[in-house]
């Protein structure tokens, strides 16, 4: 069977093994080399970054749907963090469809709760859970782009006004 050729520690359930096929002790499975890499590595966080178009949400879905599949992790135990909205969308979307290919109907359905977000959206919801101990009012709410870019003005012509009023010798006007 093919999944017996892979290195330990690397089991293949679902149909997982049907899209991969091995050749001597190497999968050919589309991916680079670095791409395998990342797939494969589950010690530690890992941090991903590539250029546009290189692969990197592929490699974080079949990571997402390995560590649900063969390492029996819960897919609201999983953090996976992106820049937009709009790719976070994808990427449920695409975890979720891989997972319904391999099987896996049940974790599919629980990623609708699992945290595939932005930044952002990751510490709002951590804050909303946790306002009161982070001495943050719980019913704060993020700024928008205008309202932050306004905020940050505001705050750069005050820290400007302190140094200059506060510098010695500095000039009054």
């Amino acid at each position: 069977m093919p999944g017996d050729l892979l290195p330990p520690g690397l089991s293949l359930s679902g149909d997982l093994s049907r899209v991969m096929t091995v050749v001597g002790s190497e999968p050919v499975n589309g991916f680079t080399d670095e791409q395998d890499a990342a797939i494969r590595r589950r010690a530690g966080d890992l941090f991903l970054d590539a250029a546009a178009g290189s692969g990197k949400t592929t490699v974080l879905v079949e990571r997402f749907t390995r560590g649900v599949v063969d390492d029996g992790l819960h897919p609201a135990g999983i953090l996976t963090i992106t820049f937009t909205d709009k790719a976070a969308a994808e990427m449920r979307e695409r975890i979720r469809k891989r997972l319904r290919r391999v099987g896996a109907s049940e974790a599919a359905r629980a990623t609708e709760n699992a945290f595939i977000s932005t930044i952002h959206g990751f510490c709002v919801r951590v804050l909303r859970a946790h306002a009161l101990a982070a001495g943050v009012d719980p019913g704060f709410r993020v700024l928008d782009e205008l309202e932050a870019g306004q905020l940050a003005d505001a705050a750069f012509e005050a820290a400007l006004v302190d140094a200059v009023e506060n510098l010695p010798g500095a000039l009054t006007l």
